[in-house]
């Protein structure tokens, strides 16, 4: 039976589980929406912060009217559907990611 890890052990291996997951969840994202631009011909725009990094996946690179500002949105007809987290199908709720606290050095 392997030994114990101390708390700050299991505190970085937990991070670290969390980082790692994160990763994996932000490149199928990227691929998803990869996927939905080639095979339906729509124009997607991702962004992805977190703690003060990001990432833009963007079908219209240059193009300055995509994605609308959320003014712009509003003058749109028809009115664009918006999705929140509480609009998604209920499922079981997973342990975050990442925090903040996973990225500071003891």
């Amino acid at each position: 039976m392997p030994a114990s890890r101390s708390p700050l052990e299991s505190r970085r291996h937990h991070a670290k589980l969390r980082y790692t997951k994160f990763l994996k969840r932000r490149r199928t994202i990227i691929r998803k929406a990869d996927q939905l631009h080639k095979d339906c011909q729509v124009r997607v725009y991702v962004y992805m912060e977190l703690n003060g990094k990001s990432w833009v996946y963007d079908t219209m690179l240059g193009d300055a009217s995509f994605p609308p500002s959320k003014i712009d949105q509003v003058r749109l007809y028809p009115i664009p559907q918006v999705f929140t987290p509480k609009d998604l199908p209920s499922t079981k709720q997973s342990e975050p990611c990442a925090s903040a606290e996973d990225y500071q050095e003891d």
